[in-house]
């Protein structure tokens, strides 16, 4: 019998892994023509890895140089950066001769692009990644295509973090989130009511009640992923951010073309049929 659990147990243990995935994300971002803007890479990772390599391709008619800096979990894991910059696309190396400590998610690396006068539309960069573990075998890690979209309106640098403070009571009218603003929001025990502008960024705090969270991007453009049973919504077109706490009670989260019910459900976070898990996945995903 012992046997036979043994199995099930490493058979579940495999599947598990195969469907796991390593990811690193470039950030995407509306930008200025003639700026010099920066984009996050973040590292998700499923199994330990040390090193992370990665070429991110861009087009040289729009993008006048391209440079990277290392980030903040890169930095705590003691690794270095080295890149080159060969024209059309830029190659990022994070690593220590001295270590092979693994690197925690999160923000690994910086890339730095100078835009061009003038420039005009959308533009799309591929990022292609791969890295090893602390033996050196190669991982398997998935990259992704950013995309960087021109505006001739100015840009707002949206705060990473929450810069001021509502408290809500139950007669409350409801919150408006403006671009540009976050702010951190602590419910009451009735329903409340949030209004999320694009480029708004919120966190909920003490979020009990039936509350509706109206959200004006549409929900294609959002990823979604939790820690513990706070769930994070972002846009990485226009840097709408959401933390909400899911609870027993249904909450509604309505975009500009579709509405989610956020619930915890037989001991899962929920977000409509779809377990939230700790890796990001799209919203589109979600079927039904």
């Amino acid at each position: 019998m012992k046997t036979k659990l043994f199995l099930l147990f490493a058979i579940m243990t495999i599947c598990t892994n195969a469907f796991a995935a390593n990811t690193l994300t470039l950030e995407s971002k509306n930008a200025k023509s003639g700026s010099t803007i920066q984009l996050a890479l973040t590292l998700s990772q499923a199994s330990q890895i040390s090193a992370i390599s990665t070429d991110i391709s861009y087009d040289s008619n729009i993008f006048e140089s391209a440079n990277a800096e290392i980030g903040p979990v890169g930095l705590n894991a003691g690794k270095t950066i080295v890149s080159k910059d060969m024209g059309d696309k830029i190659r990022v190396v994070i690593l220590s001769i001295a270590n092979n400590d693994i690197i925690s998610d999160g923000v690994v690396a910086y890339l730095i692009l100078t835009i061009k006068q003038n420039s005009t539309g959308t533009a799309y960069l591929k990022n292609i990644a791969s890295g090893a573990d602390p033996n050196g075998e190669e991982v398997v890690i998935t990259g992704n295509t950013a995309q960087i979209s021109f505006t001739d309106e100015p840009v707002i640098e949206l705060p990473e973090n929450v810069t001021s403070y509502k408290v809500l009571t139950d007669n409350s009218l409801p919150l408006n989130i403006l671009k540009g603003q976050y702010v951190q929001v602590f419910g009451s025990a009735g329903v409340n009511t949030i209004n999320v502008e694009s480029g708004g960024r919120v966190e909920l705090r003490n979020f009990v009640g039936s509350n509706v969270v109206n959200i004006e991007d549409n929900s294609s453009d959002f990823t979604v992923y939790r820690s513990g049973a706070t769930v994070y919504l972002k846009n990485s077109i226009t840097g709408t951010l959401i933390k909400i706490p899911a609870t027993f009670t249904v909450q509604k989260l309505c975009f500009a073309d579709d509405c989610y019910n956020l619930v915890i459900s037989g001991g899962k976070v929920m977000i409509d049929t779809k377990e939230i898990t700790k890796i990001d996945f799209p919203l589109s995903s979600i079927s039904g």
